[in-house]
């Protein structure tokens, strides 16, 4: 899209305005239909009193915008897919030259679920989002204009707390736990505490006795390591202190001292079982298995990670995954907002636990595990 402060002005903005003011809400009324062919351009001249280029500007706009769409020997007409029905604005985590793993594999998500639901889907990136960035721009032409049927916020930015972008009438969603600067905001509780009972849950079924954990987190929790290790004890299993810690994803180089100390030769009581919080950490964890059992690594310990579905990487090693479907996660946070629509009555609902629906087993790899 182009943004507004980049857009040619025509020769009188005021009835530039007008004619983009008249067309919207002829569209977004329903009084002209999708495919429905526009009067001719000297309609417009005449309606508005306005200049042939003013109108040529003002129709130029709404093509940028996909609102109108011209075809030589046909005219003008009204897009077929609108964006105030089918296109969804998306805000990630991170910049276009510095995007997270999970903006990632959400983007594969989207563009799977966008073909699927015949929807577009436009991203935006929250890292360093001010009202002077170009991505707040184009979101706030977006919302001011009617270009989204809906919102969805794959992080909560602080920084928008008030708003338009966020105080607007649009249906959202989002990801994570409710905030206080974002009352009524419903979101989708992503529950990392039943993907670690289905990991010990596996771990027991499996024969697995002495197990290891490195969970991610962003600094290191005691309280977190306690509370698995618990959990751990009523699956049967047994877990040391040592064997359970939490290291920062964004330097998963850290987790290779570790590796060295959990498999070194004289280590008595190696794990049987190795689960990994974050798959960033699993090149690492893999060459250190390799390094240190050669060709029987993968016989030695049991490696369950958790990822994020659709996964981006594939892993010639053996590894049980457990995680959540973005794409299934998206596609329901798409229907739950064309149903506000559809009935204004009816609240979004304020959390979606994935988990529950989710058959995280199937997500596995020919070997134990990877696909």
């Amino acid at each position: 899209m182009v943004l507004p402060t980049n857009k040619a002005k025509g020769r009188d903005p005021v009835k530039r305005e007008e004619i983009l003011s008249y067309i919207r809400g002829q569209v977004l009324s329903g009084a002209w239909k999708p495919g429905e062919k526009l009067p001719p351009r000297t309609w417009f001249e005449q309606k508005f009193d306005a200049a042939p280029l003013t109108v040529q500007r003002s129709f130029r706009i709404l093509i940028d915008d996909k609102v109108l769409i011209s075809e030589k020997r046909i005219g003008t007409r009204v897009s077929l897919r609108q964006p105030h029905l089918s296109r969804y604005g998306v805000l990630l985590y991170g910049s276009r030259k510095l995007e997270s793993v999970f903006s990632q594999v959400l983007v594969k998500a989207l563009d799977k679920v966008a073909g699927e639901l015949k929807i577009d889907v436009d991203c935006f990136f929250v890292l360093g989002l001010t009202k002077n960035a170009e991505d707040y721009q184009r979101l706030l032409y977006g919302i001011e204009n009617s270009l989204f049927a809906g919102l969805f916020f794959a992080t909560i930015p602080n920084s928008l707390a008030g708003t338009p972008i966020v105080r607007n009438t649009l249906p959202k969603m989002a990801i994570g736990r409710p905030e206080a600067s974002f009352p009524g905001l419903p979101t989708i509780d992503l529950d990392t505490d039943s993907v670690l009972t289905e990991v010990l849950r596996y771990f027991s079924k499996s024969g697995c006795r002495r197990i290891a954990a490195v969970l991610a987190g962003e600094k290191s929790s005691l309280e977190h390591c306690r509370a698995f290790r618990k959990e751990a004890e009523e699956f049967g299993l047994e877990a040391p202190p040592g064997n359970v810690l939490e290291l920062s994803a964004v330097s998963p180089f850290q987790v290779r001292p570790l590796m060295h100390l959990l498999f070194s030769p004289d280590n008595r009581r190696m794990p049987e079982g190795l689960y990994i919080g974050d798959d960033n950490f699993l090149p690492h964890v893999i060459d250190i298995l390799r390094e240190r059992f050669g060709a029987d690594a993968e016989k030695k310990v049991k490696l369950v990670s958790q990822v994020n579905f659709p996964r981006l990487t594939d892993y010639d090693f053996p590894v049980k995954f457990f995680g959540f479907d973005l794409a299934d996660m998206f596609a329901r946070s798409i229907r739950a907002m064309r149903e506000f629509r559809r009935n204004l009555k009816e609240p979004l609902p304020q959390s979606l636990k994935p988990i529950e629906d989710f058959s995280m087993d199937q997500h596995t790899t020919k070997k134990e595990g990877t696909r």
